[in-house]
């Protein structure tokens, strides 16, 4: 090894340009990397939507549902899989086992949704496969309004769609209130019968009269020519013109005769609001690859042009503009990162000799750049996680610097060359230094084997932070032995700084001299208050983990009875545009309208997003929606941006039995509102709409001849409406519909709807079926094929804990009579993903925990030093835990990954502190293991006062809070701060504690030889 490190160092020139190159990549890499929000990756789920407006709940689930979940249920390769029949509408969602190919299931479950037999005739669009992807999202919410007429601004929209329809990074566009052009012919049934005709003449007339072809070539002598017929209707005038029938005195009657014909759009299905202003309103979603930043910005350009362009009164409002917390993440960590190195800077050239203290610093950006630059070679973004990533890595790069410059620097204090200090020094590091890379190594690895959609939007996480210990591992091996030999050489062996630490290993042994003496004491000490914040933190700490305390974002949900009409809801969505008047809390806002539910997004100031507002001023917005006329049900719900988490309180019950479902779900329901913080508790099964069923007289139907089919599709013309042909008017494919006049597709009228026989014969419905009034669900929920309910509800969690409540309510429904009767009650919403979460990290902590104890096994070549190591562990996770609960937050996501980022920093201590002490062989004794222990003092106090330093500005946000990763930087920084203690003390007394187990216990064969 010496041999192959005096190579490197002889070449000094070498390790500085090697650094050079990789930082002018790495910056070269910030401006050419895809920035996003969260990072690609397939979640192991494929969604299968139908559409099929005007249907109900229970036709969805008979027709569309079923078929396609008889063929679904046979793909191999799937967990799980769950449905909604929603009315007009129909979801999927498999659920994928880990280790699938996702792309061959998915081109299964694609053959299997197309044998799906008995799907409607009259579907328009086939079922919508999809495999879902963290990449693809909604990213931006905009919306236009003026103050000139509709035709007008629709042109507008429908011109800006397709300029945005082109920009890179741009996939699917929602358009909201912008209805389809189209030519109505609205029938008079009284003027139909006065003519004898019947809905479907009007039907065929319109398509002959819409008609074009080829009729041939004809021969002119010298060439041949086409003939063509053009006879597409182009306008409401023609439309209106079109011949129905001609009557025996030879008078034409024409559609203008029997119906109203307009030339307008498609009823309209929904409405959008922005700022309070009424217009059309875009959703656009990224492509995988898409840069937010880069997108969005061009999106705003083009809209700015477009609206410039109109020489119109249209304005432009965005509302959704993930680029803002994109910019302000990477702003607060770049921020707080620069901080965090002036203070790191700070301590090393308050500790080492200056040119020291730079060489050290240098390797920041060589594993920082060196990492952003891999991460885009290897086709991954620059997100919350990646970057997450490269914070917790900081404080472990910083760290091993520091244990090789402080040895190189006591070598050379002891008077070799600079040249043989650097080979000596990093000689006797080594095998702490490689012990540590490799268990933090084999601390996140585990993370990549974590199942679910959860295990896959994080696994850059654990690659991440393998690609920038590998760049330590050659930093510490290659370029910082060059640079400090060269920087040594130019220096004296001694400074009034190295006397100072020399005070302090006099004290620090004189100290531990006293210590020691009481080791069992202390060591005793150290776990019991470990084991005891940790009972603490179980029963006191709060897992949340996607918190939404700083949110600054808002998701409204707002439902009204069923049957309300769009225009009722529009009037209520005008009532809580008002109620959003928070000048000094509300920044912007949008409402997407459609009845019996709305939905919109409230955008919060900057000011009330930091002073955590986002909870009151939730709860103070569903108080007051709650109050308005024909609102049942208010969610506002802070979003932090964060995976889904569902409800707080959420349970599938599901069974063959209906009776037996219900009652299970209503005791459920009436034992969650007993629990303090729960409210609003609801059963998705009680949810009804009212209906008119039509009841048909066999019989009567079938001595005329006529069928139950031939009945649907009068009604159908009649009140909901067929599309019969098609044209082009200019760019625009132009539908046109046939229906009954609004005023005759009222309840009072229904009855009266004519049916014709074979013969022509009109028979009112009313003879052909009779009419009962009925409740039927709006949502139809199936889990792995059967009948399910969902139990959800909110929950106070300032008075209850979410993962308490559902573990109880587990235990309450398995002594119900309706479980044992084939009822079974799964947790859902917000418990199961943190249930799983925590499954997830703690099996990959137990495969972490055998790894590193077997790798430090390897290095050390005992079975008992591990141990001493692992001790550090509990202690460790003791201090985050304590740091949570002395700051009130909860125990998130990031904070988990925070507390094992923290296991590798500390391990990298202590494997430094251990193997120190194993080097004494000769004459060892209490005194010389102390001296020993004495030389780290100053690497340890080092490395952990540059990780604090580095870290707690971005804990406490003095560039600005993050929400994610905040909490991280408070484990680490804070459990790093009182982990040290037991490091300097605890350790070497378990060492002497190990010499002492080890005089008497050598004949067990536990002990080195």
């Amino acid at each position: 090894m010496s041999a192959f490190l005096r190579f490197f160092i002889d070449r000094p020139f070498f390790a500085s340009v090697t650094l050079c190159m990789v930082c002018l990549i790495g910056i070269a890499s910030l401006y050419t990397i895809t920035v996003q929000d969260l990072p690609a990756a397939q979640l192991g789920e494929i969604s299968i939507t139908t559409s099929y407006p005007g249907s109900s709940a229970d036709e969805v689930e008979l027709r569309i549902t079923n078929p396609i979940e008889t063929e679904v249920k046979s793909v191999e390769g799937l967990a799980s899989y769950s449905s909604s029949s929603f009315d007009g509408e129909s979801q999927l969602l498999l659920t994928l086992r880990d280790g699938e190919d996702f792309n061959k299931v998915l081109q299964d479950v694609k053959e299997a949704v197309d044998r799906a037999k008995d799907l409607p005739q009259d579907l328009d669009n086939k079922p919508l496969v999809e495999l879902e992807n963290s990449a693809k999202f909604e990213f931006f919410t905009f919306g236009i309004y003026g103050d000139l007429g509709f035709p007008e601004l629709r042109e507008v929209a429908r011109q800006l769609e397709k300029e945005i329809r082109s920009i890179s990074g741009v996939g699917k566009i929602e358009r909201i209130s912008l209805p389809n052009r189209a030519f109505t012919i609205a029938l008079k049934p009284e003027a139909l019968a006065a003519y004898g005709l019947k809905a479907s003449d009007v039907r065929q007339a319109v398509l002959d009269r819409n008609f074009s072809g080829n009729g041939g070539e004809v021969w002119s002598g010298k060439t041949e020519t086409n003939t063509l017929i053009l006879s597409e209707i182009k306008n409401s005038n023609e439309l209106s013109e079109t011949v129905v029938t001609v009557l025996e005195t030879g008078t034409l009657v024409r559609i203008s005769d029997v119906a109203v014909v307009e030339n307008g759009f498609d009823v309209p299905k929904d409405g959008f609001s922005i700022n309070g202003q009424r217009g059309i309103g875009f959703t656009l979603y990224k492509t995988e690859k898409g840069d937010i930043l880069k997108t969005i910005e061009r999106v705003k350009s083009v809209v700015e042009e477009k609206l410039k362009e109109s020489h119109q009164n249209i304005y432009a409002a965005y509302s959704l503009d993930l680029s803002e917390s994109v910019a302000k993440r990477f702003d607060i960590l770049s921020k707080n990162a620069l901080v965090g190195i002036i203070l790191v800077l700070a301590v090393l050239f308050i500790a080492l000799q200056r040119k020291l203290a730079f060489w050290v610093t240098s390797s920041l950006p060589f594993c920082i750049f060196g990492t952003i630059s891999l991460l885009m070679a290897f086709g991954f973004s620059l997100d919350s996680i990646s970057m997450s990533a490269i914070l917790l890595v900081i404080g472990i790069v910083i760290d091993d610097a520091i244990v090789v410059a402080e040895s190189i620097d006591q070598q050379f204090r002891g008077g070799l060359s600079a040249r043989e200090a650097a080979v000596e020094g990093y000689r006797q590091v080594f095998k702490p230094i490689i012990a540590s890379v490799l268990t933090t190594l084999i601390v996140f690895i585990p993370i990549l084997f974590v199942g679910g959609s959860l295990g896959s939007a994080f696994m850059v996480l654990p690659l991440a932070i393998i690609m920038a210990l590998v760049l330590s591992i050659v930093d510490a091996t290659f370029l910082l032995p060059a640079h400090l030999a060269k920087a040594l050489g130019k220096t004296k062996s001694s400074s009034e700084r190295t006397s100072y630490f020399d005070h302090c290993k006099v004290a620090y042994v004189r100290f531990m001299g006293a210590v020691v003496k009481l080791r069992y004491f202390i060591v005793s000490g150290f776990f019991a208050v470990s084991v005891g914040v940790v009972f603490v933190a179980v029963s006191e700490l709060e897992i949340d983990f996607f918190p939404s305390t700083d949110a600054q974002m808002i998701e409204l949900e707002v439902q009204m009875e069923e049957g309300t009409s769009l225009k009722r809801v529009q009037e209520v969505s005008e009532e809580v545009a008002a109620l959003l008047e928070y000048p000094s809390e509300v920044d912007r806002f949008h409402l997407a309208e459609a009845t019996p539910t709305f939905s919109g997004l409230i955008v919060l100031t900057e000011e009330a997003a930091t002073k955590g507002r986002a909870k009151s001023i939730s709860q103070d917005i569903e108080r007051k929606i709650t109050t308005i006329k024909g609102v049942t049900d208010v969610s506002a719900r802070p979003d932090s941006g964060g995976p889904p988490a569902g409800e707080p309180l959420a349970f599938r019950v599901f069974g063959a039995d209906d009776t037996n479902r219900l009652l299970v779900a209503k005791k459920l329901r009436d034992w969650l509102l007993d629990q303090p913080g729960a409210s609003d508790v609801r059963i998705s099964e009680e949810t009804t709409s009212s209906k008119i069923l039509l009841v048909p007289k066999y019989d009567r139907i079938a001595k005329l001849g006529i069928s139950v089919s031939d009945i649907m599709t009068n009604l159908e013309i009649a009140l909901k409406g067929q599309a019969i042909a098609s044209s082009w008017v200019g760019e625009e494919l132009v539908d046109i519909t046939l229906w009954y006049s609004q005023a005759d597709r009222n309840e009072q009228s229904l009855p009266n709807i004519d049916v014709f026989t074979h013969d022509g014969e009109a028979i009112p419905l009313r003879d052909l079926v009779s009419f009962e009034r009925v409740e039927t669900p709006t949502e139809i929920l199936h889990w792995n094929g059967e009948r399910s309910a969902e139990v959800t509800g909110k929950l106070d969690k300032s008075i209850g804990n979410t993962n308490q409540i559902s573990t109880q309510a587990l235990s309450f429904v398995q002594g119900l009579e309706g479980v044992q009767s084939g009822i079974q009650v799964e947790i859902a919403g917000e418990a199961e993903m943190t249930n799983e979460a925590l499954l997830g990290l703690a099996m990959a902590s137990g495969i972490a925990l055998i790894g590193v104890w077997l790798i430090i096994s390897l290095l050390f070549g005992s079975l008992v030093q591990p141990l001493l190591a692992l001790s550090v562990i509990p202690v460790a996770t003791a201090s985050a835990l304590l740091a949570l609960l002395l700051h009130s937050m909860a125990l998130s996501f990031f904070g988990a990954i925070g507390i094992l980022g923290l296991c590798g920093v500390v391990l990298n201590n202590a494997l430094v502190m251990i193997n120190c002490c194993n080097n004494v062989i000769e004459k060892r004794s209490v005194a010389s293991i102390l001296e020993a222990a004495s030389t780290r003092l100053r690497p340890i106090l080092l490395t952990s006062l540059t990780t604090i330093t580095g870290l707690l500005p971005l804990a406490y946000g003095l560039g600005g809070k993050d929400i994610f990763m905040g909490p991280m930087a408070l484990c680490l920084g804070y459990g790093v701060l009182f982990t040290v203690p037991f490091i300097l003390v605890g350790l070497p007394c378990l060492v002497l504690i190990g010499d002492d187990l080890k005089a008497g216990t050598s004949w067990l064969g536990l002990a080195e030889d």
